[in-house]
């Protein structure tokens, strides 16, 4: 089996891999079945995650998170593949098929404001976050999607979180938070140059940073040694 395979042959069976071959000639005379041995579905799973020969010959692969969904239900479809999943792992991959949104990511000055569909949506940053993932908020124009945010970060607030947006709507962030959210402290990185490196500087004492797409390029190396708490 491949399991019994040395990883260097294993990694010469994989670098010369073909689909149109169905199997492989080891050196010591035998033949290995690409699709009976899991081989086939090793070499989809490296190709999906852009694995390197050095990091398929070490003990331990770390990959994104964000791949939790797509090993998981990889692996399950192949059972030539022996896996063993830990609790965490198990664990992780149930609350993302079934995500718990009951959970309150509402703060009590906000309930009688939000609707439902924007409690759900902020409840889904909420999961995103809690998992250490990215995620797009795509509803239509005007139905609330700053606001979700901001309530998403007055339930979240272990920091200073970094808002980039258009430069038409820095303002439109900072008057929000403050008409929604008077308790987070909020500062724009606008300005000139001076101005922009005096605000980064006290990042600590903010809770909310707004800067535009441009001017976060031209300050993309004063943001290097900045730790956001979301973003």
């Amino acid at each position: 089996s491949s399991q019994d395979m040395p990883r260097e042959e294993l990694m010469e069976i994989l670098s010369r891999y073909d689909r149109k071959r169905k199997f492989y000639r080891l050196k010591n005379g035998d033949f290995v079945n690409m699709e009976e041995n899991g081989l086939e579905s090793l070499q989809e799973v490296r190709q999906a995650l852009q694995l390197t020969d050095k990091q398929l010959m070490q003990d331990k692969i770390e990959v994104p998170a964000y791949r939790m969904l797509y090993l998981d239900e990889t692996l399950q479809e192949n059972a030539m593949m022996e896996v063993i999943r830990d609790v965490s792992f198990a664990s992780r991959i149930e609350k993302l098929q079934n995500p718990d949104f009951e959970k309150d990511y509402v703060p009590d000055s906000l309930k009688g404001i939000l609707r439902e569909y924007q409690k759900a949506g902020a409840a889904w940053i909420g999961m995103l976050y809690s998992n250490q993932f990215g995620g797009i908020l795509a509803d239509d124009m005007g139905l609330g999607k700053t606001l979700q945010v901001i309530s998403f970060l007055l339930v979240e607030h272990t920091g200073c979180s970094l808002i980039v947006c258009p430069a038409s709507l820095v303002y439109n962030w900072k008057h929000e938070l403050e008409r929604f959210a008077p308790s987070l402290k909020a500062d724009m990185v606008t300005g000139n140059v001076q101005q922009r490196k005096e605000v980064l500087d006290r990042w600590k004492e903010v809770d909310v940073l707004i800067t535009s797409y441009d001017l976060l390029r031209r300050d993309i190396t004063d943001y290097q040694e900045l730790h956001f708490s979301a973003r």
